[in-house]
């Protein structure tokens, strides 16, 4: 999907500069996709690190009532699962 969007945006950009009547709509245009590009780009950024994020060993669940969670044990992934599930949601490796 990411190629298919760079290639509408270098058609698009090529299209506004060679065209003189309707350049100024196509670049218009052409800067609305390249923001909509930035936006998805930096929410789906900031998705992955939320899900990235490691839970310190040493805060259980006696600290201020918060629910135990299990680190999936593969460094690759990281990533934080539910304390009643088994398997990681991520990678599928076996949770201790």
């Amino acid at each position: 999907m990411n190629v298919g969007i760079a290639i509408l945006i270098i058609l698009l950009l090529v299209l506004a500069s060679v065209m003189r009547i309707g350049g100024g709509i196509l670049l218009l245009v052409f800067l609305c996709v390249v923001g909509w590009l930035a936006i998805t780009m930096l929410v789906r950024f900031a998705l992955w690190a939320a899900g990235h994020r490691q839970v310190n060993p040493g805060s259980g669940a006696g600290a201020a009532g918060r629910e135990l969670k299990k680190v999936c044990p593969d460094s690759r992934c990281g990533r934080v699962n539910e304390e009643r599930a088994r398997f990681c949601a991520q990678c599928g490796r076996r949770l201790p």
